[in-house]
């Protein structure tokens, strides 16, 4: 098995109270979708996402997905 990890900081764009925006949480949604459609022969096992936040930093959402490769 397999792991491809993705990562977005600051993934619901700048902050605020009426910023939300969601283009960057799109854009990792596109580039999962792309790396997939790059890569059809892989066979999905699982996917996690974290999101961590603090003072000191960015906000950062990860996604892994956990994957087998077709057999040659």
């Amino acid at each position: 098995m397999r792991v491809k990890l993705f990562w977005k900081y600051n993934p619901r764009g700048p902050r605020g109270l009426f910023s939300f925006s969601g283009r960057n949480a799109q854009a990792l949604e596109e580039e999962i979708n792309a790396w997939l459609g790059d890569h059809p022969g892989v066979k999905v096992v699982e996917i996690k996402q974290s999101a961590s936040d603090s003072s000191f930093s960015q906000p950062l959402w990860l996604i892994s997905v956990w994957y087998e490769e077709a057999a040659a």
